[in-house]
């Protein structure tokens, strides 16, 4: 909950459209998530099909840019995500790289089913997506890495290494697992709304 409140409120200060993609009923996420943030309801059994499904779905809804972000990436910071929306202006594929060999984020200007043809969930996850990307002959720019938040090793170096500066809930709850009596760390958002949001 704290990475999905923190990384909604970095995508929101991107000054670009946001969406929530979920499983599930969405019971508890206008709580956690800014206000006017629209949801989709993910479709497809699996990551790679989610995926896939969350790219056609959302350029079908009239976007010609789409970048798809990780909730268990508060370490990507709104600057990086206006860079990855800076680079589809000039290639057809962005990717995030994760420090794991995966990705935290991948833009496209179209959707391609193709690029999640892949076995998720592995250390060549970014490797063979880019394998695809030139089978398809899409262009592509990777961007620096960042780290997902996977395990409670990734949280602690995340936070020892300043990572989670643009994560507050996160590195709030972060200290707490090793410090403290529980808090409220989720604040709702009820009520607010964020200038420029559509």
């Amino acid at each position: 909950a704290a990475m999905l409140a923190d990384s909604a409120d970095n995508a929101w200060a991107s000054g670009h459209d946001v969406w929530c993609v979920h499983a599930g009923p969405p019971d508890g996420l206008p709580a956690l998530l800014p206000a006017g943030t629209p949801l989709l309801v993910q479709r497809g059994a699996g990551l790679a099909e989610a995926l896939a499904a969350a790219q056609g779905d959302l350029h079908a809804l009239g976007y010609d840019h789409v970048v798809l972000l990780g909730a268990d990436c508060p370490t990507v910071e709104p600057a990086y995500l206006r860079a990855a929306a800076t680079a589809l202006r000039s290639t057809e594929l962005v990717l995030g790289p994760a420090t794991d060999g995966g990705y935290n984020l991948i833009g496209t200007r179209r959707a391609h089913a193709g690029l999640f043809a892949v076995e998720m969930s592995t250390p060549r996850v970014l490797t063979d997506t880019l394998t695809r990307a030139r089978a398809l002959g899409l262009g592509s720019r990777c961007l620096a890495p960042r780290r997902d938040l996977d395990t409670v090793d990734d949280l602690r170096s995340a936070l020892e290494a300043g990572e989670l500066r643009r994560a507050p809930r996160t590195a709030a709850l972060v200290r707490q697992l090793w410090s403290g009596p529980p808090q409220r760390l989720i604040p709702r958002h009820a009520g607010q709304r964020r200038a420029g949001a559509r």
